[in-house]
């Protein structure tokens, strides 16, 4: 069932009503049902025939902000698990309110050859060349690949942070077996989705507006592949880089399963982010710099997984297909001498 109900003027709303609604329904567990019963006067109750509202047919995860077609609503942050398929609805279950604010609003800047994305500071977030809009532009997104060489066929893949959809439209179109799910705290990033031409969410791909921090402490199932580049117009949030955030995103990865993170290099954050890293999977990490340089990519995972890859690392770079091998030119060497310099893993 499809809600035809919003709220007329969604974005006339004070700031401060957003507030203290999102408040209320994270701090005092409040029902969203009530809230938005309350607030639009829409019943969201659930029917003999099953829930009224189904916001995600694939994993019943959505952050509600306003009835809306999209997971572009103007509202409150918040994200339900729910049964889909049943003929009732368990009550929701929030996700913790970790304090991030949003208080950037995207910037899109065109030209003929390309669309790039920025925040309030000159630095762009991301770039897409109109010629090619799957092709990954920035050097740190073609480092990211990396984890081809040590799983070129993810099935299950989490990002946290969407920015102009580089990654998930090259994963969407070169890897067809993968399910994708992106995570974006900034709706505003979200509503650009179709000037990045990112795909429509389907089955296999879904774009929630939520707090990627609080999403990693309850996911929904677990990952053979969490990608992290959460930055804004400040870098890294620090509820992105904190020990007990990557301590969760180890718990939510698959027995195989990688985590690769962009850290902005030759920071005062770098070493320490490097750190944690280290302690929440037992020195099981190597950083590799960009193409250009300015950032490290953090790969982390099993040690079997990196034992693997180095002992395999000529013959799965001759399996790659040439798409991946193009994308991974520039920094395969890079991957291989990390993993040759890689410690010995801390016992248990």
């Amino acid at each position: 069932m499809v809600l035809n109900a919003r709220p007329a003027t969604p974005r006339a709303t004070a700031d401060s009503d957003w507030t203290a609604l999102r408040r209320e329904m994270f701090m005092r567990g409040r029902s969203f049902e009530a809230v938005v019963e309350r607030k639009w006067g829409v019943c969201l109750s659930p029917v003999a025939s099953g829930p009224c509202w189904r916001p995600c047919r694939s994993d019943g995860f959505s952050v509600p902000r306003g009835p809306q077609k999209r997971n572009t609503p103007h509202g409150v942050s918040m994200a339900y698990r729910w049964r889909i398929d049943g003929p009732s609805m368990p009550p929701p279950r929030p996700i913790p309110y970790t304090g991030h604010a949003v208080t950037e609003s995207p910037r899109l800047h065109t030209n003929r050859q390309t669309v790039s994305l920025s925040f309030e500071t000159s630095l762009i977030q991301s770039c897409m060349r109109l010629e090619a809009p799957d092709e990954l532009v920035l050097d740190y997104t073609r480092a990211m690949m990396g984890f081809l060489l040590f799983e070129p066929a993810p099935v299950s893949v989490l990002m946290i942070g969407l920015g102009g959809g580089s990654m998930l439209k090259y994963l969407h179109r070169h890897l067809p077996g993968a399910d994708l799910t992106t995570v974006e705290i900034n709706p505003g990033v979200i509503e650009l989705r179709d000037d990045f031409h990112i795909p429509p969410d389907s089955e296999r791909l879904r774009i929630i507006c939520a707090d990627g921090a609080a999403f990693m402490a309850g996911p929904p199932r677990t990952y053979d592949l969490i990608l992290v580049d959460g930055f804004d117009g400040n870098g890294l949030p620090e509820v992105l880089c904190s020990r007990r955030f990557y301590q969760h995103c180890r718990a939510s990865l698959a027995p195989r399963g990688m985590l690769v993170a962009n850290v902005q290099a030759d920071t005062t954050q770098t070493l320490e982010i490097t750190r944690r890293l280290s302690h929440a999977f037992r020195a099981c990490v190597i950083t590799v710099e960009s193409d250009e340089g300015g950032n490290e990519i953090a790969f982390a995972g099993a040690h079997a997984v990196f034992q693997d890859a180095l002992a395999q690392f000529d013959a799965r770079w001759a399996t790659l297909p040439a798409p991946h091998q193009d994308t991974l030119a520039a920094c395969s060497s890079r991957i291989q001498r990390a993993l040759m310099k890689m410690p010995r893993p801390h016992p248990r």
